[in-house]
């Protein structure tokens, strides 16, 4: 599956096919016009001789094209066995073609099906491991931001860091705060794949109907697909799919922020992708300690050596009006014009308020403001 669309299936590895064939995409949704794609999709193997699939007695699409990249321009016959982590989670196709010393009435023998058949499955299993890896063992954590100066903007790296390797449409972090008039509540802090106005959202500890709330008074993991929730044993009002960009609501994994048996926030990942695909035991196991060792750590030590920033008033207002700071420098500093705007308008907002929602020291943030005055 590719990196980039989790929708997609890219070679990753060949042998004997033309150098043109790194540009070959399969795609996992759509219409089944290939093989490829249909074998991804069946989770069905599929060892059979050119001339059965010219045919097409057996419903499998078929386009040749195959025959376009083989180095030796002909086609014989072909192997080709789903990759599956497990039995309902599928992250690529293993293909063979064109045995030696065959013709194109010929299928490759049984013990060579047999053998792809193992081959794909520890493929899957290395491919799990290589996810756990990524998430966890760190070796693609630069693609978290450092939060020396805010947690918020790391909270929403993380986020993103999720939601592309655990290829899922939506992540959103709650967390636990208590508000001005003393009501506990799990507000965003951090989220991708929802619109602008669930930036601003809170659930009431006390309220039972939430999903988000359920969660986090249960204390454990809970994996759910639509059809589930809707069957009506747990709290479910469907609101969550309004603030849902692309408007579809499939799925959703909820990981409670738990120390010493209190809830601090909540994970939540919504719509696996591709698709097709379902959050699995997997996906809930690494979550949970990315989750633990990641978020859990990361904003008890925030709470341990400074408050949150939104804990000012003027930080607050900044928030309420531009939005979470953006992860990127880049982004945030784009702002700044709108920053020392809303300064100037309101006495509440102060210059490290300002600096803290840019993410710079204050003196760095006068500097700015002046050229930017100039």
């Amino acid at each position: 599956m590719s990196d980039d669309d989790p929708n997609r299936l890219d070679p990753i590895a060949s042998f004997g096919y033309t150098g043109n064939y790194a540009q070959t995409k399969y795609y996992a949704t759509g219409v089944e016009n290939f093989l490829t794609s249909y074998v991804y999709r069946r989770r069905m193997p599929i060892n059979m001789s050119a001339q059965r699939l010219l045919e097409g007695r057996d419903g499998i699409p078929f386009s040749g094209r195959c025959r376009l990249f083989i180095e030796s321009q002909k086609f014989l016959n072909l192997i080709a066995v789903p990759i599956l982590v497990h039995e309902d989670r599928c992250v690529g196709v293993l293909k063979m073609e064109n045995k030696e010393e065959t013709t194109d009435q010929q299928t490759f023998p049984d013990e060579d099906f047999a053998f792809a058949r193992v081959l794909a499955s520890h493929i899957g299993v290395a491919y799990q491991q290589r996810l756990y890896g990524q998430v966890l063992g760190g070796g693609r954590l630069w693609d978290v931001h450092d939060h020396s100066r805010n947690i918020w903007p790391y909270l929403q790296s993380c986020s993103e860091f999720l939601a592309h390797y655990i290829r899922t449409e939506c992540v959103s972090i709650f967390v636990r705060e208590r508000s001005t008039d003393g009501k506990v509540l799990l507000r965003y802090r951090a989220g991708v794949g929802y619109r602008r106005e669930y930036q601003k959202h809170a659930y009431d500890w006390m309220d039972s109907n939430a999903f988000t709330i359920f969660v986090a008074h249960q204390g454990v993991p809970i994996a759910r697909s639509e059809k589930k929730l809707m069957d009506g044993q747990e709290p479910y009002t469907g609101a969550c799919v309004s603030y849902i960009e692309s408007g579809e609501f499939r799925n959703i994994l909820a990981i409670p922020l738990m120390h010493d048996h209190a809830c601090m926030g909540v994970l939540k990942l919504e719509n696996k992708l591709p698709s097709g695909e379902n959050f699995d035991d997997s996906d809930s196991k690494v979550c949970f300690e990315f989750a633990r060792e990641r978020i859990v750590s990361d904003l008890l030590r925030a709470g341990a050596t400074r408050r949150p920033k939104e804990s000012t008033k003027g930080f607050q207002i900044l928030v309420k009006n531009l939005g979470t700071p953006p992860p990127d420098k880049e982004t945030r500093l784009s702002r700044a014009s709108q920053v020392i705007a809303l300064q100037e308008q309101n006495r509440s907002i102060t210059g490290h308020d300002c600096a803290d929602y840019l993410c710079v020291s204050r003196p760095h943030y006068y500097r700015l403001r002046k050229t930017l005055r100039e």
